[in-house]
């Protein structure tokens, strides 16, 4: 009897641990909106997320949702022995014509980490939502998109 108890009182423990944990999820949803016209590739990734890279024509957007572990100093120990954030900064690779590469910030780190932001990527940079003010700024000369070969 005394050993129903306590596995029970084990099982309980480890259910309230699980609960208390899980109220500091913050359910967080990126999107990008290719507003270049060219045809761009973007690959997304964290420390604990890797996206499928995607092909985003003008005007296409793609959006990925993430649980953002909040709970003030979180530390954990990379591969390389460097202390790290977790799920707290994300970053994406751009891929275009004409040699354009760029990595920028999305979340954490250099970026906002304010939940669900839109990204516009552009021939000049990267904007935060609908404000007009550059937030990272690149040069990706291509010519207009009308002028490419229809297959």
């Amino acid at each position: 009897m005394e050993i129903k108890i306590f596995i029970s009182s084990i099982l309980y423990l480890i259910l309230f641990q699980e609960a208390g944990g899980r109220k500091h999820r913050k359910r967080t949803e990126i999107r990008i909106i290719n507003q270049a016209d060219a045809n761009v590739k973007v690959h997304c990734q964290s420390i604990q997320l890797d996206q499928k890279d995607k092909f985003l024509g003008p005007n296409e957007s793609m959006h990925y949702k993430f649980h953002d572990i909040d709970r003030g100093e979180i530390k954990q120990k990379s591969h390389l022995g460097q202390n790290d954030s977790g799920n707290l900064h994300h970053w994406c690779d751009a891929y275009g014509l004409f040699d354009f590469f760029e990595t920028f910030d999305i979340y954490g780190n250099e970026a906002p980490t304010k939940r669900n932001q839109t990204w516009l990527l552009k021939s000049d940079g990267l904007y935060l939502e609908d404000t007009n003010e550059k937030y990272f700024g690149w040069f990706w000369n291509y010519p207009p998109f009308e002028t490419y070969a229809v297959d």
